[in-house]
């Protein structure tokens, strides 16, 4: 099995390379361009660059065309079917006894106190507290918690059908059972925040800063939506493209967020291919091809880099935050993640279509790659690798 992946990884690069470097000799490159008068047809690069129609709308502006090159979304998404193979290959030779596909998803939830102090105290402070017996002791440790990340269902027990069908079984029949039980423990406190981290171990510090964030959230959270909704429009130029720096309110209440994650959870977090590093080097890519079509304007740039900030830590890194609160009412997250889906595919329409006036697909990327030169549009670009932060959100 690890031989197959391996040169199964090793064809598809080698695919790619041979296709974007022009080795492919005959093989033309199609394009498929939709006008909102004629519909879709299908022609050729050569032809289509022949004819000046380089812009995405006409002069007529409720006329918007749209082109796409078919091989570069077909090395597109090649390009992530190899990173697949080339994950399954590494976990197949690492982690030869690992399942690759049938897989549970990780089950948060908290139990009992930790045994370790997150907080150093003095010797008398400790003989204060042995004295004060088993309900302070028991007070004390609950306000400590320990998370563990549970892979599958532990749970031993048979549901009807199951049940049903082992009743059913013969005394000679041989079963085979998968039950996933690994688990991770988790000690959460200041010492294992992320702010405590960029503090360089200052978990004093970090619990101050921490706490401080948390008993005035509110002033963070109150301008969140406002600031997003003026910041959408300014996009527009319905109203000065300037105020789309208050995109940077977004800031505070994300950087509250980020501060008081689990840095080991987010080391796990961050370590998962498809759950993580797809979507978040996508998503850096699409907002570097977004700025670029808006020519760099430090209000968008603001906006656009606040924006991708609160998606990486409210969507990416979600399951870093491993307070009790955070795991027992997951159900609170439902409205952030439709707030955040419907601003994102906002963005994504208004943009692909042109809706934005500062933002234009005549700035473009261009590079020599073996014997092909390649020119890609910053806002294709965007349309290209924003689909896949899209398509994670909503799942």
């Amino acid at each position: 099995r690890s031989i197959f992946l391996i040169f199964t990884t090793l064809v598809c690069f080698s695919g790619l390379v041979l296709d974007q470097g022009g080795l492919y000799n005959n093989v033309k490159n199609i394009m498929w361009v939709f006008n909102t008068r004629h519909g879709f047809h299908a022609t050729t690069a050569e032809a289509w660059e022949a004819s000046n129609s380089t812009v995405m709308a006409d002069d007529d502006d409720a006329i918007i065309t749209l082109h796409a090159y078919l091989r570069s979304i077909g090395n597109t998404r090649a390009l992530y079917y190899t990173v697949w193979v080339a994950t399954a290959a590494w976990a197949s030779i690492f982690h030869p006894t690992e399942c690759s596909i049938l897989k549970n998803a990780a089950r948060r939830s908290v139990i009992g106190g930790s045994q370790e102090d997150e907080v150093e105290e003095t010797p008398s402070a400790a003989d204060a507290r042995s004295r004060e017996g088993p309900r302070e002791l028991q007070r004390h440790n609950a306000q400590r918690s320990l998370t563990t990340y549970q892979e599958g269902q532990v749970d031993a027990t048979l549901d009807a059908e199951s049940e049903a069908t082992a009743n059913r079984l013969g005394d000679d029949d041989e079963v085979i059972v998968f039950m996933p039980d690994e688990e991770i423990i988790i000690p959460d406190g200041p010492k294992r925040s992320m702010l405590c981290v960029l503090l360089f171990g200052n978990y004093r510090m970090a619990k101050y800063i921490n706490d401080f964030l948390e008993e005035h959230k509110v002033w963070g959270q109150i301008p969140l939506l406002p600031s997003l909704i003026v910041a959408m429009v300014a996009l527009t130029e319905a109203i000065p493209l300037n105020l789309t720096w208050l995109g940077i309110v977004l800031l505070p209440d994300t950087a509250r967020c980020f501060f008081k994650l689990n840095a080991q959870a987010v080391k796990l977090c961050i370590s998962e291919p498809f759950d993580f590093m797809v979507p978040c080097v996508t998503l850096t890519l699409a907002m570097v091809g977004a700025m670029a079509s808006f020519e760099f304007h430090p209000g968008c740039c603001a906006g656009l880099i606040s924006f991708g900030f609160l998606y990486f830590t409210q969507i990416l890194l979600g399951d870093a935050d491993i307070t009790e609160r955070g795991i027992r009412d997951l159900t609170s997250l439902v409205p952030i993640y439709a707030i955040i889906l419907v601003l994102l595919s906002t963005l994504y329409f208004m943009l692909v279509f042109g809706r934005y006036p500062s933002a234009s697909p005549a700035h473009m990327f261009s590079f020599m790659f073996l014997k092909s030169r390649t020119k890609i549009s910053f806002m294709s670009i965007f349309a290209r690798f924003m689909t896949t932060p899209l398509i994670f959100l909503a799942k």
